[in-house]
């Protein structure tokens, strides 16, 4: 099969899943789709070697066939959520995640084994996943505990303006987004019994314990709200950062680097390469890609932090090595094969969006807007820039040293692929945000770094943890007031609707940009 083929293959792909995800018209549409497929295979082998029209047909046929599998994939998929089971019930489970703590709501993922009804019979014993929230109960629990639930089992419904959104989205497709992870039902307040603890994957469990013990280290050696801040560049805990600080940040465009996405993934592996730029490339790859496992390992994060550290590790190769396009390539089949694995991530799981999206950006725009710096760098020589002359000895190595130019295309390129994304979603532009990333992601490395050895060193000795724990507190308290900065500008960010069409439309324009570079450098 030629390239091109795969590429229609793809694309077709891609655009059944959308459909489906959309529209879902069902298993129906899909064998119309393939019934209209073999018709264009049809008119292919009748205008064989005719002026390569039978190339178009051959190209519309391999397009319909792949729409009509991804919609059979995604129906194959979506069967999971008819079953009834909504009503009063009794149900026993396992926690099968930590416990989300936000003000006083606690909420459990708990995957059920069994359902009686009021009047103790069974209803069902096939293992369903749900979400359970509750105000004020008791907040001890963890993964692995087994636990007994009582009352009203519903589907789960989506957030209206009024009931649990922020009122700049019309309405936050709830329901889809814990779909793409098999949840279909949720608890409300119900009455929860612990039965027993320490069930669950043992490694899994291990993991989740050493977050907690390596946050509980930082807490000690960090006061507030710093700390909330160093738990949330480092491993995405964002719980205790408060409703204020957290506004502030999207304000300004940079809560990104406090939610676990593929975003701050990205950026930090780009950036660690390109301060060990100075080495060989094997061991240049190595940190950047040891950073990301560290990253991982820490938040013993699922699926979520899976597919962002392939996608980083992707961007890692593409901007060490340089081969942009196969990286791009690779890029492209690893969110194929992560969409066909579930097809639901494509259009409802935002962070891996943002993966694909950073990644993107850090391949194929970072070589642009270098170059374009170092246009920028060559007007001000020319011009005999004041700067230039009286250049301080230590600023000409830190830049050569630590490829500052690099860190700033990383940064400017990653906030440029995710801007349209994150209007879309969130209903607000932020004017302040390219500013405001140039200032403060290119440090996520070093917080990251100094947050990681407080972590570690506290384990030891809790006053061998506070020179990095003190440093890390500079950085923390710099981000904070930029942030409050930025955030207290009146201008520093727009309530509007930001339209689907609109981001489709830059997303074009960055794609005609880098074609149109592409060739622009191949000539």
């Amino acid at each position: 099969m030629k390239l091109s083929h795969i590429a229609t293959a793809i694309a077709g792909f891609v655009v059944g899943i959308l459909i489906s995800s959309v529209f879902d018209f069902g298993v129906s549409f899909g064998w119309l789709i393939l019934l209209v497929a073999f018709v264009f295979f049809a008119r292919a082998r009748l205008f064989s070697g005719d002026d390569g029209r039978d190339k178009i047909f051959v190209h519309l046929f391999i397009f319909c066939v792949f729409i009509s599998l991804a919609i059979f994939r995604y129906d194959f998929v979506n069967t999971k959520s008819e079953t009834s089971l909504a009503g009063f019930v009794r149900a026993e489970g396992l926690v099968t995640d930590e416990p989300i703590l936000k003000d006083k709501n606690v909420t459990l993922k708990v995957a059920l084994e069994k359902i009686l009804n009021t009047d103790g019979e069974l209803i069902s014993e096939t293992p369903i996943r749900v979400l359970v929230t509750s105000k004020g109960i008791y907040r001890g629990f963890s993964y692995g505990d087994r636990i007994e639930i009582i009352g009203d089992l519903k589907r789960v419904r989506n957030f209206l303006p009024a009931e649990g959104g922020d009122g700049q989205v019309p309405e936050f497709d709830y329901a889809a987004y814990l779909a793409k992870d098999e949840i279909y039902y949720q608890f409300q307040d119900p009455k929860i019994i612990l039965i027993s603890s320490g069930h669950g994957f043992f490694l899994q469990r291990e993991l989740f314990n050493i977050k907690n013990s390596f946050l509980k280290n930082i807490n000690r050696a960090i006061p507030e709200p710093e700390s909330a801040l160093m738990g949330g560049i480092v491993i995405g805990v964002k719980s205790s950062l408060g409703k204020e600080i957290l506004e502030e940040w999207r304000r300004v465009g940079l809560i990104q680097v406090v939610v676990l996405s593929g975003y701050n993934i990205s950026v930090v592996a780009d950036v660690v390469a390109q301060i060990f730029s100075f080495l060989p490339l094997g061991m240049r790859i190595g940190f950047g890609s040891l950073a990301i496992i560290l990253f991982s390992m820490m938040t013993a994060g699922g699926a979520t932090v899976v597919r962002a550290t392939i996608m980083a590790l992707l961007a890692l190769l593409a901007r060490a090595t340089g081969r942009i396009y196969l990286s791009g390539a690779a890029l492209l089949v690893g969110g194929v094969l992560i969409v066909l694995y579930n097809p639901k991530t494509l259009v409802f799981d935002t962070s891996f969006q943002l993966s694909f999206l950073a990644t993107a950006g850090l391949i194929f725009f970072s070589p642009i807007i270098e170059r374009m710096l170092d246009s920028l760098e060559l007007i001000f020589k020319k011009a005999g820039s004041i700067l230039t002359k009286v250049e301080s000895p230590f600023l000409k190595v830190s830049s050569e040293k630590f490829n500052l130019k690099s860190l700033l295309s990383s940064t400017i390129a990653a906030q440029l692929a995710v801007f349209p994304l994150i209007s879309y979603k969130m209903g607000v532009i932020s004017l302040v945000s390219i500013p405001a990333n140039i200032l403060v992601s290119p440090l996520v490395p070093i917080t990251m770094f100094l947050g990681f050895l407080t972590g570690i060193i506290g384990y030891l000795s809790y006053l061998l943890s506070l020179p990095s724990a003190y440093l890390s507190y500079i950085i923390l308290a710099y981000d904070l007031k930029i942030a409050g900065l930025f955030a207290s500008l009146p201008f520093a960010s727009v309530n509007v609707p930001f339209p689907f069409w609109l981001a489709a439309f830059i997303y074009l324009l960055y794609i005609f940009i880098v074609v149109r570079n592409s060739v622009s450098s191949k000539n």
